[in-house]
Formats: C-alpha cells, structure tokens, sequence
C-alpha cells in the first residue's frame, strides 16, 4: 500500500507520490495543509487522480 500527498483545500484535484512535485507545492498562498492516505482512499473517497507530473517522473 503505497502513501500519497495531497492539498487540503483550493485546487486539490490530484495525489502525488513526490513530495516535492512543484503541483503539490506550487502556489503556497493557496494551500493550508497537506495530506497523507493510502493512494487507495485518494480515489476512492477523496475523488483524487494520480498527478500527471509524478507519473511522468515514475
């Protein structure tokens, strides 16, 4: 079970494996926290896609 990052609050559309993916910490002014989950609970409860820039870096 792999854990996966995400944004809590505005623009939260994808999880990241990378912690340092400029999506996940771009634009700090709109972001409040982050998140941690399994990537099975970003699908499915959260409606998260898998960010098409850590997947490109995988």
């Amino acid at each position: 079970m792999r854990i996966v990052m995400y944004r809590v609050g505005e623009h939260r559309r994808a999880y990241h494996w990378d912690g340092a993916c400029p999506r996940l910490t771009g634009r700090l002014d709109t972001v409040e926290e982050w998140g941690a989950v399994p990537e099975e609970k970003a699908q499915a409860e959260l409606g998260l896609k898998p960010c098409q820039v850590c997947a490109k870096e995988s």
